[in-house]
């Protein structure tokens, strides 16, 4: 069997391609944006899961498990995640999220 290096603390890969498609992820790869900020942002523009789904282009059902900290999400999505928020005014901060200023 062969032996995983973990990517990142509490980061758990799946691999379901053959190995000579295998692509290598950097150790240092972290997400842009967490689940917490995610929810931080959404709640301060007022918006539901639903609205904010739709507004970033994205699944209902993806992004609250993303908020709920189940998922990972790909780095495409979380760009979208980030992008509509930052995009409504809202900046991400360590602890959470708040309006931007003008």
């Amino acid at each position: 069997m062969r032996k995983l290096n973990p990517i990142g603390p509490g980061v758990i890969v799946s691999v379901r391609e053959t190995p000579s498609r295998m692509v290598e992820v950097a150790p240092d790869a972290t997400p842009g944006v967490t689940g917490e900020q995610c929810r931080a942002g959404r709640r301060l523009l007022g918006w539901s899961l639903a609205h904010f789904a739709h507004v970033a282009g994205l699944n209902t059902w993806a992004v609250g498990r993303f908020e709920r900290g189940e998922t990972i999400p790909r780095p495409e999505v979380l760009a979208a995640i980030t992008g509509a928020l930052e995009a409504a005014g809202v900046e991400l901060t360590a602890d959470g999220a708040r309006p931007s200023r003008p």
